[in-house]
């Protein structure tokens, strides 16, 4: 439909139209995926992470004079080539979430842990055969753990593919 001057008119329901089509196309939208890499991104953020092991933990650290967990995490896959965020919430949130028996050696695993300085929340890197690296507050330096007893198992939050 035109106006007098020449200009089109769009009729309200063609708006909606748009509107609606506009809103939808978020729907259809993929899930988050490891971010970009390749294969060996995996071995080399598990490199540069073992690489630290002794390193004192201090809280905001991310480099190589002290490390707190996500530091840790953004440091040793930033070397692997794969820039990831800085807070071990925001890491929860920058990958694929997977089961926790499809974890594989670089995946991220998190535990819940109210009143800790990270907003309750730990990240550690799984290693395979029921270990992981991470630089804990508790004993002041980057080290393997054992995740699969019960002490961490109950706090187990989510595991996170970041890389492909």
């Amino acid at each position: 439909m035109r106006r007098p001057d020449g200009m089109i008119l769009l009729r309200p329901c063609w708006l909606l139209l748009c509107w609606a089509a506009l809103i939808l196309s978020g729907c259809g939208s993929e899930p988050l995926r490891p971010q970009q890499g390749d294969s060996g991104t995996r071995e080399r953020a598990l490199d540069a992470a073992l690489g630290q092991l002794g390193r004192p933990y201090r809280y905001g650290g991310a480099d190589s004079a002290g490390f707190d967990c996500s530091g840790l995490v953004h440091f040793s896959y930033r070397a692997a080539g794969l820039s990831l965020p800085r807070s071990a919430r925001d890491q929860m949130h920058s990958g694929l979430e997977i089961d926790s028996e499809d974890v594989r050696p670089g995946d991220l695993l998190f535990f819940r842990f109210p009143g800790n300085q990270a907003n309750g929340v730990h990240v550690v890197m799984w290693l395979g055969g029921g270990r992981a690296i991470h630089a804990p507050s508790g004993t002041g330096e980057v080290e393997v753990i054992h995740i699969d007893v019960p002490w961490w198992m109950r706090r187990f939050e989510a595991a996170v593919a970041v890389a492909p």
